[in-house]
């Protein structure tokens, strides 16, 4: 009975849902209901957001790019109209006037963003890291005993208090923290939490305009909110994220179709941590870019019915989809991402321990006919009952961390029993291991398929895994498994 009061509900809802429509040209003080009189901004959209009914649609003009962000507050569907390029949701402010300071240095004339945080630049649409002190290695490091000390010899000549140390903690984590003070050789930060450093591991210093000295390094002052650049030549064509959160997803049924993102600082579609479960998400035929976290993260509380379907997912510092243990009958098909949490100083510690391009772990979970190609840390991973991994092409993964895997599935400390989970006809190449800064650099950790601490109830049937620094398939604290025709 509640079902079809539902149904009714929703039906007689449509019978007065409108289509708004949005584009460059438009004027904010039109009514929005067709392309004569469409709306001009993203603010005005989420201004009107209040009054939308169920079955609304918010069109996009094609070929249109819109500054700003959104929260879906209600049901609705984003699309495009029109003839031509998908319409763009940016996040990114171009850096036009610069100052010289001398010795290839050059600052933005201006403020850049009104955040705290800068965790996103690109330059001639490539993503550049911060500069970073050494500048391709580590320097390694002693443990005091002291979980927020830490000593390194080559620290030593310059105090680097205020700074942030990036520290690989292990083989498969790397952690930034804030530098609170420093005497002579020794650091000291905000205490670790989980996983303690290692000793003759390796750290390197960021966030520090003392770090440049390479071309396209930068540095982002919280103080003044300008960047700092090197470059021999003034610099041209630098954009940097200056929005947190392109969507935010605070309803159900949301629809978000040919429709394209670039240039978040923190997520480009994330739901809102704070409110109930959501259900019956799409998002379509797009391309996310540039995002200075996860590109979609579902990650808190519990979610139902996920869909993320014919996407590209470019340069994303943390992980292209994050969908956590409670998100139930989530399907991930015909996705592709390319270079996931590549830049190590980039990853963003508070938002996961490492990078993964595609990290869906419930029950219900379909993963198929990805490609997935430069995968700093890991490539696919799930864990729960009734998931399936398969069709997917894995191309070049843990080599920024290692000790991890094309695809990767664990069960966790629990040891529940699970079933119906199948890991089939995938291809998995190159897994080529991090081992600089990673305690021994003879020694590369590079799986093709992973079953880690309690898996059970898995099938591994029909997959190819080539090229790998350490095992093809390796089976850690498994049960009930079955592992043939690879």
């Amino acid at each position: 009975m509640k079902k079809i009061l539902f149904l009714l509900l929703l039906l007689s809802n449509n019978i007065f849902a409108t289509n708004y429509y949005v584009k460059p040209t438009g004027s904010d003080a039109s009514t929005g209901t067709s392309d004569a009189q469409a709306w001009q901004s993203l603010s005005k959209v989420q201004t009107m957001m209040g009054t939308f009914v169920i079955g609304d649609v918010v069109y996009l003009k094609a070929g249109g790019i819109y500054k700003g962000s959104l929260v879906a507050t209600k049901q609705l569907t984003i699309t495009k109209y029109g003839v031509g390029a998908h319409p763009v949701i940016s996040g990114f402010s171009d850096i036009i006037s610069w100052v010289d300071l001398g010795n290839s240095l050059w600052e933005s004339a201006t403020a850049v963003s009104s955040l705290t945080t800068c965790n996103m630049v690109t330059v001639n649409n490539v993503q550049v890291s911060m500069g970073r002190f050494p500048n391709s290695s580590y320097t390694t490091y002693n443990t005091t005993g002291v979980n927020t000390r830490l000593k390194a010899a080559n620290l030593s000549e310059t105090n680097w208090t205020g700074a942030d140390a990036v520290i690989r903690l292990n083989r498969f984590i790397a952690t930034r923290k804030k530098i609170l003070s420093q005497n002579v050789d020794t650091i000291n930060y905000s205490a670790l939490a989980v996983y303690g450093p290692s000793n003759n591991y390796g750290l390197f210093i960021e966030n520090d305009v003392r770090t440049l000295d390479v071309t396209n390094e930068w540095y982002f002052n919280p103080t003044t909110k300008k960047i700092t650049y090197f470059s021999l030549t003034s610099p041209t064509n630098v954009k940097a994220a200056i929005v947190d959160t392109l969507l935010t997803i605070s309803s159900s049924y949301i629809t978000i179709d040919s429709v394209d993102f670039e240039g978040s600082n923190m997520a480009t579609i994330a739901r809102n941590a704070t409110s109930n479960s959501y259900r019956d998400l799409t998002v379509s035929n797009s391309t996310i870019s540039f995002s200075g976290g996860n590109a979609i993260d579902m990650r808190q509380r519990d979610n139902l019915n996920l869909a993320f379907e014919n996407l590209v997912i470019n340069n994303t510092n943390n992980n292209g989809i994050q969908a956590g243990a409670g998100c139930l009958n989530t399907t991930v098909k015909n996705v592709s991402t390319y270079n996931t949490g590549v830049l190590i100083g980039m990853i963003r510690p508070d938002i996961n321990f490492s990078p993964f391009a595609i990290n869906v772990g419930a029950k219900g979970v379909v993963i198929e006919k990805c490609v997935v190609k430069n995968s700093g840390y890991v490539g696919i991973a799930s864990m729960g009952d009734s998931v399936i991994i398969q069709n997917n092409i894995i191309d070049t993964f843990s080599y920024v961390l290692d000790d991890g895997s094309g695809i990767y599935f664990n069960n966790g400390s629990g040891n529940t029993t699970t079933s119906g989970i199948f890991i089939r006809n995938n291809i998995v190449s190159n897994g080529i291991g991090a081992p600089l800064g990673g305690g021994s650099v003879n020694v590369s950790y590079g799986e093709g398929i992973y079953l880690d601490d309690n898996t059970n109830g898995i099938e591994v049937r029909g997959n190819t895994v080539t090229n790998c620094a350490k095992d093809a398939i390796l089976l850690h604290n498994s049960r009930n498994c079955v592992v043939v025709d690879n």
